[in-house]
């Protein structure tokens, strides 16, 4: 082999040694942060970075109380989702919502409680709320790697792990810190204790830890109705007056939730001879394993409660924290996470056929 061929060997060696270290470095999240980091330097230039990766477009900061991440779980906060193009996916003004022909009747708008134990909050919010102090606002960008619910001390690892099939895509936050509590259940009892003086009058004593009843109209009998079949009218609301659902055609439609795929009209309920096997509608329930928030047939434990408990024709409300109601995932768009409940509930006789 002479000297040339030898030397021409060689530089393809290390042109394919090279190709390959490319090929091992140059990672799906490797491109992500590369695009990711060009479109800020372009569209933001001024944004600065924070955290394991976020940038910060605009600060307020408040003058109220510090967060403190070891005592204050529960954040309230404002917020808006937006996309890299600016159109809205969530928020909890109304006002925006409109604005963006974003908002339904049917949906919640008001302050947001949000869980900052490790792995509850996207890692990339997190980091750009936890130094904030009440009244504060801050809007920022988070990439499509920090928007997940892992928990990694850098960027550089949950790089490593990045998946996007696990992560929403990069976002711009926009968020006001309205308050903190430690102790959220604590928090919705005070709430509830302000509530119910101010509907119905006066005072109620707890049935048991966050759980009230107030009895509007009295039974027509004292008779047991375990194991026996029975039928309901009941309409369900937030604190705030907004009314979620509804068995009454009337009411749907006065508080803009009407849905014409839906009938209206008495539910049949089967007490069964406990609670947890207490079913409404033509529900079963033989799937499921009952928790401390629903029956084994889904029903919120506050509600089925409150129904076998009742008795013929009695009217009643239920009001109740968010343990024995939805509890941290509430429910879809219309109930948020951590939020008390009431119901007005009625037993009536049997709709005719």
């Amino acid at each position: 082999m002479t000297k040339v061929s030898r030397i021409l060997m060689i530089a393809a060696a290390a042109a394919a040694f090279c190709s390959c270290a490319k090929q091992h470095v140059d990672t799906a999240s490797d491109a992500a942060k590369r695009e990711f980091d060009a479109w800020v330097a372009v569209k933001y230039p001024d944004a600065v970075p924070a955290g394991r990766g976020i940038y910060i477009i605009s600060d307020t900061p408040g003058d109220g109380q510090a967060i403190n991440p070891v005592s204050d779980r529960f954040a309230f906060v404002n917020y808006a989702w937006k996309d890299l193009e600016g159109n809205i996916s969530a928020t909890s003004d109304a006002g925006l919502a409109k604005q963006t022909g974003k908002y339904k009747p049917s949906d919640f708008y008001g302050s947001a409680t949000w869980d900052l134990s490790s792995g509850s909050l996207f890692a990339g919010i997190y980091d750009a709320i936890k130094d904030m102090r009440v009244g504060g606002t801050r809007e920022f960008i988070s990439p499509i790697w920090l928007n997940n619910y892992s928990d990694y001390p850098t960027e550089e690892q949950f790089l490593k792990k990045f998946n996007a099939e696990d992560c929403k895509p990069s976002a711009i936050f926009k968020v006001t810190l309205l308050g903190m509590t430690a102790d959220i259940v604590r928090y919705q009892i005070d709430s509830l204790e302000r509530y119910i003086p101010r509907e119905f009058g006066s005072k109620v004593d707890s049935s048991f830890l966050g759980y009230y009843y107030i009895r509007t109209a009295p039974p027509s009998d004292d008779l047991s109705l375990k194991d026996s079949t029975v039928y309901i009218n009941y309409t369900g609301r937030l604190l705030n007056g907004q009314v979620f659902d509804t068995t009454v055609e009337d009411t749907a439609k006065l508080y803009n939730i009407y849905d014409s795929s839906k009938t209206y009209g008495p539910q049949r309920v089967s007490m069964g001879d406990s609670v947890d096997k207490l079913t409404l509608g033509s529900s079963s329930s033989s799937s499921g394993t009952p928790t401390t928030a629903r029956t084994a047939a889904g029903l919120i434990r506050g509600f089925a409660y409150t129904v076998f408990n009742m008795k013929h024709h009695e009217k009643g409300s239920a009001v109740f924290v968010s343990s024995y109601g939805y509890s941290a995932t509430g429910s879809g768009t219309k109930i948020p996470a951590y939020a008390p409940l009431r119901f007005d509930i009625e037993l009536v006789d049997k709709p005719a056929d």
